[in-house]
């Protein structure tokens, strides 16, 4: 399969390819401010209602419990603690959302020695690898993550024992941009 060789003209914006001591970076930032905008207010209100919650939680039950109460109130204190437990979670998870949408972005750095993808905030990333000198293409395909029932797009690099997927988060003239500069500088381009 023939790819075109990626244009700088043609080079979307907040995307960059440049080279590292060993090799070579492809990467794309992940900014989508919508989409953050959607987070902030969620978790505005999300993480507004939990912890006046727990706050409401913390200085009646619990410290009516510790101040000398009976068993009984000690039980309720603990169970609505542990009940607010996964809306907390999902309250940092929206924060989460908020900074990989503002400020994150995919990394693709290639070296002799391997092949890592990255997607975080600054040092705070998840890390994925595979060995370049075993791919034996670069295409895309429909991933199995869905938004508004509409298929998001993975990139996906064919590897000799199997395939390895990544970059449905990214809008679709960064993820063709990273698809094309990524196949040039693995040797598979024109």
């Amino acid at each position: 399969m023939k790819i075109a060789n990626p244009s700088e003209s043609e080079r979307p914006g907040g995307v960059w390819r440049r080279p590292t001591l060993r090799g070579v970076q492809v990467g794309a930032t992940l900014r989508h401010l919508p989409t953050a905008g959607f987070f902030v207010v969620f978790s505005a209100i999300w993480n507004g209602v939990t912890w006046f919650m727990l706050y409401g939680a913390v200085t009646g039950p619990l410290s009516q419990a510790l101040s000398g109460g009976g068993v009984g109130d000690m039980l309720f204190a603990v169970a609505f603690l542990l009940f607010l437990v996964p809306f907390v979670l999902i309250g940092l998870v929206a924060i989460g959302a908020i900074a990989l949408a503002a400020f994150g972005s995919m990394r693709i750095e290639i070296e002799p020695s391997g092949a890592t993808v990255s997607v975080g905030v600054g040092p705070i990333r998840r890390t994925r690898r595979f060995d370049p000198a075993r791919v034996v293409g670069i295409g895309e395909d429909e991933s199995d993550v869905s938004v508004d029932n509409r298929a998001r797009t993975d990139i996906v690099v064919t590897l000799y024992e199997g395939e390895f997927r990544f970059g449905a988060s990214l809008r679709a003239a960064r993820r063709v941009w990273v698809r094309l500069n990524l196949a040039d500088a693995l040797g598979l381009g024109n």
